[in-house]
């Protein structure tokens, strides 16, 4: 199992104010929506295909990308780009991003892409296009470029344990007879435990103050190497650090996703 992958909230220099052009935009949902750490309020193209070029007035390294919350069909066409300039012809950065199938109850898994291997990857203009035509006009909930990635110095310990949250109106008669109203959302949980070293508590207690607690979400990816991505916020307000010994230390890790709302 790689390391688990996360993201300070000020790596992400996708921000509200970020200049950004779609090719088409629904107005009932703006392209504000995509900068407001709320994956449940999309930003909604009027067609099937499009494109959004990103202008971050200078040039900008991004490591980590990340799509959060969507209605992309899985295998659809989705590419990266980067550019020193507003053209599109043939960008020096062009990667696929790749789009996994839903799972069983409609939700989709949170496409994200590593650009730390593939060479330069620092430019002022970025595009998110996608390129096949889309089952239904596109949407999609929020992005993360982030702009430095961080990996935990040591893994989460197995024994880890990886939820599910659902929600539902149910009423019951005295005779036990249930009507249910099934509220269509769905929520992740991971909790863990982590032996440290001193330099692996510093990077938590860091990231930690970083998210105000649970005030500010933070991105995270279990294992890299099979994951979607999680746009999530810490579980609780308080944190306890256990010192071991001299240079060895456990801490109890928990996070829980940020609604995602209704199916897109």
């Amino acid at each position: 199992m790689a390391r688990l992958l996360y993201q300070w909230p000020s790596d992400n220099i996708a921000v509200p104010g970020t200049v950004a052009t779609p090719s088409t935009a629904d107005t009932a949902y703006p392209i504000a929506n995509l900068f407001d750490s709320n994956p449940a309020k999309p930003f909604k193209f009027t067609a099937t295909t499009g494109n959004i070029v990103f202008d971050f007035g200078t040039a900008k390294q991004v490591d980590v990308f990340a799509i959060i919350n969507h209605n992309l069909t899985a295998g659809l066409e989705v590419r990266l780009q980067g550019n020193s300039a507003d053209s599109w012809a043939t960008p020096p950065l062009n990667e696929l991003i790749t789009i996994g199938a839903a799972d069983k109850d409609g939700f989709r898994p949170n496409p994200w892409k590593d650009l730390t291997g593939i060479g330069s990857r620092t430019y002022r203009y970025w595009r998110l296009i996608v390129v096949g035509a889309n089952a239904a006009n596109v949407a999609i909930g929020d992005v993360w470029f982030g702009g430095t990635k961080r990996s935990l110095v040591h893994n989460i310990s197995w024994g880890f344990q990886e939820g599910i949250e659902r929600t539902l109106i149910e009423h019951e008669t005295d005779y036990y007879v249930s009507t249910i109203y099934d509220l269509g959302v769905k929520v992740r949980t991971l909790a863990g435990e982590v032996e440290t070293s001193d330099a692996g508590l510093t990077a938590i207690r860091e990231w930690w103050d970083a998210c105000k607690g649970r005030v500010l979400s933070t991105l995270i990816v279990p294992d890299p190497a099979t994951d979607p991505a999680m746009l999530v916020r810490w579980a609780e307000m308080r944190r306890v650090d256990k010192r071991e010994f001299k240079n060895v230390n456990m801490l109890d890790l928990a996070w829980r996703e940020v609604s995602r709302g209704l199916v897109l």
